[in-house]
Parts: structure tokens; sequence; C-alpha cells
């Protein structure tokens, strides 16, 4: 069975790093810009290095872009979190702490053997660990361009794309449209984990989406392409590049900038 079924079903994810647990609804509204903060990838990391750097020309500057391209070809992205945006590290441990070690009833206790664990880990077995968190509680990689020129492109085409598609349904949204659809209890709903919610809600995305193009498919007949409501559900690449997470914390220490002066 693999990994995101043993998700879908509430069963325990055994893996080389032990026993694993998607987060609860209850955690990922807890902690959803944690989550966020890992699903950037090297670039998006290093993106975000510049984006806090206080001084706009140098910001933009060839200087910061051929110290950033230096940083992703010389730093694996443990080294990068640990060395330059210490409060995403602090992102991945919260994390590890309620997906790993979910037994341990003491908070301070969890927190300590998370930091522990990610510590020890070598930059291979971090980068796995990262990928099976991501991949279980149903999130995707983002990433970004190096060169602002080009990242200023990508961001304006996504802003482009998201209005001509509405934004991305909140948890909230999420969590009263299946009550709505369902009938179920929101107390009910508290203790599924990641990967049930976010799949519930697609297929009866799925579900309302077959009957309106059916309906439409009545008066219009082959001018309506008619949604299958039993598509394989995916997780889809995820082009965001808002940080909800940098917003909602403070500003990152400056160390980068002791580099450039």
């Amino acid at each position: 069975m693999q990994l995101d079924e043993r998700a879908l079903f509430g069963l325990p994810i055994e893996t080389s790093f032990g026993e694993l647990k998607p987060l609860t609804v209850y955690d990922y509204m807890d902690c959803a810009s944690q989550l966020t903060a890992m699903t950037f990838d090297k670039k998006r990391l290093l993106h975000e290095i510049r984006l806090n750097q206080p001084n706009k020309e140098k910001q933009n500057s060839k200087e910061m872009t051929d110290l950033l391209k230096q940083l992703n070809k010389e730093l694996t992205i443990k080294q990068i979190l640990i060395n330059y945006v210490s409060l995403f590290f602090n992102a991945y441990i919260e994390i590890t702490a309620r997906c790993l070690f979910f037994n341990e009833d003491n908070q301070e206790e969890r927190i300590n053997k998370a930091t522990e664990f990610l510590n020890g880990l070598d930059d291979k077995d971090f980068e796995e660990f990262r990928k099976i968190l991501l991949y279980m509680n149903g999130q995707s990689e983002q990433t970004a361009f190096l060169n602002p020129l080009m990242q200023r492109k990508r961001e304006q085409g996504i802003k482009f794309h998201s209005k001509e598609n509405s934004e991305s349904p909140n948890i909230p949204t999420i969590v009263t449209s299946i009550v709505a659809y369902t009938g179920l209890k929101f107390e009910d709903i508290l203790g599924w984990n990641v990967t049930q919610l976010l799949q519930m809600f697609q297929r009866i995305q799925m579900f309302k989406g077959y009957d309106v193009t059916t309906l439409f498919a009545t008066v219009a007949g082959d001018k309506v392409e008619i949604q299958e409501w039993s598509q394989n559900i995916e997780i889809k690449n995820d082009s965001n590049t808002d940080s909800t997470f940098a917003m909602e914390f403070a500003p990152f220490e400056q160390k980068i900038q002791k580099q450039l002066e």
C-alpha cells in the first residue's frame, strides 16, 4: 500500500525514521504556516533571503544574485535552513514534533526530541524525511528562480493565472463545504488527517463539477465537456509564491547581509 493510501485510511506509516502520523485537521489549522514553510525548496528559501534584505537596491543586485547562486551550488537545504533562515528550521521542528513524536504528551519534550532528531540527520536523510512529511500531508514543493527578473515574470504569470481561476480555498472553506455537502458535524472532521480532508474536498468538487456539466450538456450537447467525478486525485504542483509564514513572524536575522558589505 502506498504512503498516501495509508494516510487516507488513517493507518500507521512505518518508515526508516520511525512511525509517522499525518497532521490532523486540528494540527493543520494550528500550524498551516509552518507546513507551508516546509514546502519551500532550496531556491525558494534563497529567494526568501533576497526578499528579506532591508536594502532594496542590494536586494536585486547582481552581487546578491551571484551570492545566492553560489549558496545554491555549495550548500544543502539543511545547511541553508540552519545558517540563514533559522525560523524556517523551527517550522520543521514543529511539524516533526507533531508527526514523529506524537505519542509524547509533554510539548516541550516533543520539541526537544524533534530538534535533536533533525540535527542528527545527515543531509541526504534530512531531504528524504522532508519529502515524506510533505507527501503524507498532501503538500507539494514551491520553487523560485534565482534570477530576479525571471522570478518577477513568474510571479506575474502566477497572479494572472490565479485571477482566472479564483483564489485557492482556505481551511474554513474546505471544512464548511464538507459539512454542508455530507451532513457531518464539525467535530467529526477535526480528527481527520490532512490527506483525508483534502481528498474528500476534491472529490466533492468533482461530484459538483460532474452534476453541473451533465446538466448543461442536456442543453448545449457536444459543446460542453462533462467532468468525470471518478478521476484519480493527485497532488498538484503548487505555484504559490506568497510566504504566509514569513509575514506572520519577525524578520529573519540578516546574516547574509554581512557577506554583501
